[in-house]
């Protein structure tokens, strides 16, 4: 007996339908159930060959049996269900969650935009306010 190429395809697309009825993006899912989203993308997409212990974490947080998940990937047509359509996916990071990385560069730009405004003059003019003296004593 040869092994169906297609098994893990038809399983990703029944584990990408079941996550999207619950309402979570790959992102969500993947860190309530504790795999990395990349891992947990490649085995939506069918790329990943997912193990009996990963699949029970992915049937655990769906709240379904890993049987139903199996018993449907075995029965769904390939050809039909690429062919329908399925909804577009959430564009950006879901809200409440900021890239502390991207927060610091976005700090980091704004901080430099504010140093190159300054007209090369008023730098000097500043240092000498610092220093407590006046722009005539220095230039």
């Amino acid at each position: 007996m040869t092994p169906d190429t297609t098994l893990k395809v038809r399983l990703g697309l029944i584990i990408r339908r079941r996550r999207e009825r619950v309402g979570l993006t790959q992102e969500e899912f993947a860190d309530s159930i504790g795999l990395h989203t990349p891992y947990y993308g490649q085995i939506e997409r069918g790329k990943q060959n997912v193990t009996l212990w990963n699949l029970q974490r992915v049937a655990a947080g769906l709240d379904v049996p890993v049987a139903s998940l199996l018993k449907s990937a075995e029965a769904l047509d390939l050809a039909t269900a690429s062919a329908m359509p399925h909804p577009p996916p959430r564009v950006g990071r879901p809200p409440g969650r900021i890239d502390p990385l991207v927060s610091l560069q976005r700090r980091h730009r704004a901080l430099l935009w504010l140093v190159r405004s300054i007209p090369w003059g008023a730098s000097w003019h500043l240092h000498a306010i610092r220093l407590g003296r006046s722009r005539s004593n220095i230039l």
